[in-house]
């Protein structure tokens, strides 16, 4: 008998992929745009590409069970100190990792919505109860007194910046009202934050009970590598350290990762070509007087389609465009769409295929 959590708990939803495009539409698999997974747009420099190669030769081996290659790289890039970081497999074991360590059965965790999914998901796998906070349009601004009257005795504050879904990111001086005024841990999901320019990576010296989490799939360019890390006080890394999975982390994406690392002129580039894509399409999409797309400083954009169109993401996928159906999301009153920023090939291809289906 599995346990009763597991009877409200439906499988992660990730939408459509381009093997699914293809299989249901006969689309070849190199013909579909794929903007439906906030993935970078730009393969890794090739620094990386070779440092996959060379570490697949190892593959019978295990791979350095401490990653102290990987934590040194990412304390050189993040300025912070080994002992303040843990590692992962992807961001979203960090958040599973927090979890296990720190709830209790019953024990109370707060999200907002609409938000990443999984945070609720690991907290029903503890058997904690979930506080929901409902963010409002325009803005979808998260606001620390609506959070503390209602959750400031939580286990488990789970922020989200910039926001997956909506792309806004979370005011500081907000943040910190709430790590004050919570009485226990604040986890800052930082997945996009490269693309927005913020951090509250230097605030875990001054608040013992907050935790960055991070990923190297977007920024990076690593979706398929699976490496997040977690920056947090030393006493929290050991605790996460504890419960990591043994070697959960392969030795061909440690490889990539500190590769990637030593490559970060590289990556500021691909950052900088995604931020031009990221207003170049965010200005063409809002002179679609029936398309109205939300300010954004994550690498992707939420946008309302309008009721006229309600199968909007089904006819892009049917012409080769994969973006993500926001349909039945929590929180979200309007039906959305969210749209990745690719190259601009892929962009300009989006909208003019959006201009199509309107004129249809």
């Amino acid at each position: 008998m599995h346990r009763p959590a597991l009877d409200y708990i439906e499988p992660y939803d990730p939408g459509m992929f381009p093997e699914d495009a293809s299989e249901t539409y006969g689309i070849p698999r190199e013909a579909i745009v794929d903007l439906a997974s906030n993935e970078n747009p730009y393969p890794p420099p090739r620094p990386v590409v070779e440092a996959i190669a060379c570490a697949a030769l190892r593959a019978n081996r295990y791979p350095d069970p401490m990653y102290r290659d990987l934590k040194e790289g990412l304390s050189w890039y993040l300025g912070q100190p080994v002992e303040n970081i843990a590692v992962g497999n992807g961001c979203t074991e960090i958040i599973d990792m927090v979890c296990k360590v720190f709830l209790d059965p019953l024990d109370k965790i707060a999200v907002t919505s609409p938000s990443y999914s999984m945070y609720a998901l690991f907290g029903m796998l503890r058997d904690a109860r979930i506080v929901t906070i409902e963010t409002k349009e325009p803005d979808f601004r998260v606001d620390s007194r609506s959070i503390l009257s209602q959750a400031s005795d939580a286990t488990i504050t789970f922020l989200c910046s910039p926001n997956n879904p909506t792309g806004g990111s979370v005011d500081g001086d907000e943040l910190d009202r709430i790590i004050e005024g919570t009485e226990g841990l604040v986890v800052l999901d930082e997945s996009y934050a490269e693309f927005s320019g913020r951090s509250a990576i230097p605030k875990v010296h001054q608040n013992a009970n907050l935790i960055v989490a991070r990923s190297m799939s977007k920024f990076f360019s690593m979706a398929g590598m699976r490496v997040g890390y977690a920056v947090a006080s030393q006493p929290i890394i050991d605790d996460l350290e504890k419960v990591r999975l043994p070697f959960g982390i392969s030795s061909v994406a440690e490889a990539a990762a500190v590769a990637a690392l030593s490559c970060l002129p590289d990556y500021e580039r691909m950052r900088d070509e995604v931020l031009r894509e990221r207003s170049e399409l965010m200005e063409q999409l809002s002179v679609m007087d029936w398309m109205r797309p939300y300010p954004s400083e994550a690498n992707f954009m939420m946008a309302r389609v309008p009721p006229r169109i309600p199968d909007l993401a089904k006819r892009l996928c049917r012409a080769g465009i994969l973006v993500r159906d926001l349909r039945g999301v929590p929180g979200l009153e309007h039906h959305c769409v969210r749209i990745t920023v690719g190259t601009r090939e892929e962009n300009r291809r989006l909208v003019d295929t959006l201009r199509e289906i309107i004129e249809r």
